[in-house]
């Protein structure tokens, strides 16, 4: 369903003053804008010409769109306003999955309605987010990272209270070296 065509679907509830795109984009439509004067009987107007939104990252890589009704605004995730107008959700679920783990590709094929724990199973299951608390031996805690890029395997001691990471550009590397570790291989240095 990779289409390259953009389509347009209106954002319910905004009076047709917002749409969403299938290609995660966002865009306010032309309207104008009355308002009253001091002068009684007199009204000013501006012309709105529409324009695409820029979202704004959210602080963990989730885009939001902030939109605006009679001085009233209210930010939105910018997936779920995608889910919302091109994706059915005929069970009713509450949480939309980046299938290819990228919080910014909100296209439509890149989304899928899910539930809390099948969102938890997505990730866990691709070793992306695993939970950093999960105990794996009495010496520690790992787990598989992405910054910048970069696959960031960390491994915390417990015992001693120290903390150290190594950096890979592919997650099969860090896969590798976190299996390593496990196996009881001197992987990381100091």
């Amino acid at each position: 369903m990779n289409s390259t065509v953009e389509e347009w679907r209106e954002i319910p509830g905004y009076d047709g003053r917002y749409q969403v795109s299938n290609l995660g984009n966002v865009r306010s439509m032309p309207y104008i804008h009355y308002q009253k004067t001091s002068h009684p009987g007199v009204m000013t107007y501006k012309h709105h010409p529409g324009k695409i939104i820029t979202p704004t990252d959210n602080g963990h890589g989730y885009k939001i769109v902030g939109l605006q009704l009679k001085s009233k605004r209210k930010n939105y995730y910018v997936h779920r306003l995608v889910a919302s107008a091109f994706l059915p959700n005929p069970h009713g679920l509450k949480e939309v999955n980046h299938i290819d783990f990228d919080r910014s590709n909100n296209a439509c094929w890149n989304l899928e309605w899910t539930d809390r724990k099948g969102n938890a199973n997505w990730s866990k299951e691709r070793m992306m987010h695993p939970t950093p608390a999960a105990p794996l031996s009495k010496i520690g805690m790992r787990y598989i990272s992405i910054r910048d890029g970069k696959y960031k395997v960390s491994i915390r001691v417990k015992s001693q209270g120290y903390q150290f990471y190594k950096c890979f550009n592919t997650l099969e590397e860090a896969v590798q070296a976190k299996e390593t570790f496990i196996n009881g291989k001197e992987y990381f240095a100091r």
